[in-house]
């Protein structure tokens, strides 16, 4: 997604603020469910990594990664 070192350090440093909710929930009202998949969307989301050029699987499953790009677009 990035080489670039501040880019990483800016997303490392924003672990200590990820959305505490509770797994497999929907307690942010995102429509879907918060889970890892969340938080690894969550966490380039809002460290400004642009996650539309994320070369994602072909016919992949990622449940909970809507919910982590949704929260993340609030918090800015």
């Amino acid at each position: 997604m990035s080489d670039d070192a501040a880019t990483a350090a800016r997303i490392l440093g924003l672990v200590p603020a990820v959305p505490r909710a509770t797994w497999g929930r929907d307690e942010q009202r995102a429509g879907d469910m918060w889970n890892s998949n969340s938080l690894i969307a969550w966490l380039p989301a809002r460290g400004g990594v642009d996650l539309r050029r994320a070369a994602l699987p072909a016919n992949g499953r990622a449940p909970g990664w809507s919910a982590g790009l949704v929260v993340a677009s609030r918090a800015r």
